[in-house]
This record gives structure tokens, sequence and C-alpha cells, in this order.
């Protein structure tokens, strides 16, 4: 596959772009693509001084919070894929799916006991890294060239009828899925849309998908509005 300019590239051109412009609002704070940058950089940097740097798989321990958003970013620049773990899960789900995924890391926004103790009782060697801890970084993005066929994230099944399975999420479905996004939502509202807002909002709506439909289908609606300008 040919190196492809994805949504990810293009989410980064915009901070260089309309750096004091609001990318996300997240627990009652707006923050700008300048601060999303330099959260996610601090994370980017943090991975990479504990070694994770050639680490394909990185797990997301999901939040409606700004440090898991900027961890989700801060993956997909590296050119490495996320896998979302979903706090309502009980510990043994989630320790299940790290195992099954081959989890070295796991990036917490916050501390999830159920999770910690099950990670504990098995003697399990993942590193949790607390991303709220992670200092901010002055510095850029590394950011790494994409490939349509590179894996963006691993979501994993409910498991209803047997082991959960992991469905892999590469980068051209991720374009495609969000492409599509925008095109109904321009036409929805044609004169009012901020693209570059949408475009961002609609890819911090991915870590809903670790929930069942009730729940994430209100929040990826509630992104999408807070998108558009008021």
């Amino acid at each position: 596959m040919n190196n492809m300019q994805s949504i990810i590239h293009k989410v980064v051109s915009a901070s260089e772009k309309f750096p004091e412009r609001n990318a996300i609002f997240a627990r009652g704070a707006h923050y700008s693509y300048k601060r999303l940058m330099e959260i996610s950089a601090g994370i980017q940097e943090s991975t990479l001084k504990r070694g994770y740097g050639d680490e394909p798989l990185m797990g997301v321990l999901i939040g409606d919070d700004v440090f898991t958003y900027a961890s989700i970013l801060a993956i997909l620049v590296s050119g490495a894929a996320y896998v979302p773990i979903n706090t309502s899960n009980p510990g043994d789900r989630n320790l299940s799916i790290i195992q099954e995924a081959g989890l070295k890391i796991v990036l917490a926004s916050r501390e999830h006991e159920p999770l910690t103790s099950a990670m504990d009782s098995l003697g399990s060697k993942v590193e949790m890294i607390p991303t709220r801890d992670a200092p901010c970084s002055s510095g850029e993005l590394k950011l790494s060239k994409i490939q349509e066929g590179d894996l963006a994230y691993l979501f994993f099944t409910s498991g209803s009828t047997g082991k959960p399975k992991g469905v892999p999420i590469t980068h051209g479905n991720l374009n495609c899925f969000l492409v599509t996004c925008l095109i109904k939502t321009t036409m929805l509202f044609p004169k009012k849309i901020d693209l570059y807002r949408c475009l961002i909002s609609a890819l911090i709506s991915l870590s809903c998908l670790s929930l069942p439909p009730s729940a994430w289908a209100p929040a990826a609606a509630w992104s999408l509005k807070r998108a558009l300008p008021s």
C-alpha cells in the first residue's frame, strides 16, 4: 500500500494552522488544538522514554477526558494502534483482552482498581502508565508515515456467544468512516460547519465504540453538536 494522507495527518495540520481554536470539549472544559497537542506530545514522550517506541499495540483505558483523547491521538500519530479497554467491564474480561492482544502497556487517565487487581493476581507484566502524570511538552508530535492497510485500532466484540474476538480496523477503514461523517454533516449544516472541529470530534467519538450502542450513539451525536460553532 502507498503512504496516505490520513485523518490523523489532517488533525495535526489543523493544529498547525489554527493552534488557538477549540479542538475538543471534555468534562466541562474547552481545549485548544495547541493544548491538545502539548498533552499528546507529553504522553508520546513518556511512552518513548519507557522504551515502547516500537510497540505495535497499546491499550487505552477509555474515559471522557482530555487525557484519554490525547492518548489515542499520541498512539495513532506514532504509527501504532490502540486497543480500547472499557472500564465498565469486569476486571477479568479486560485482563483477557489485554492478554489476547498481547499488550505490554496500557495508558490510563485514572486508576481502575478491578483491572489493577486482576493484573496483580496473575502477576501480569503489563505496565499501566498514568497519563495525568505525563508532563506536557512544547515539542512537536513525532508523526509517522501511515499506510492504508496499517492497523488503527483493535476492537473486541462483546463475547456474548463465546470468547471475545479482536476486530482489526485499519487507517483506510477509519478514513472512510470519518469522511462519510463529514459529508453527511456538511449536508445537514452547509453554512455552519467547521470542518476541522468536526474532524477531531468525530475522531474522538470513536473512543465511545467500546461502549454499548445505547451509550455511544448519544455520545457521538453530542460530540458532533459540540463541533459546530455557536
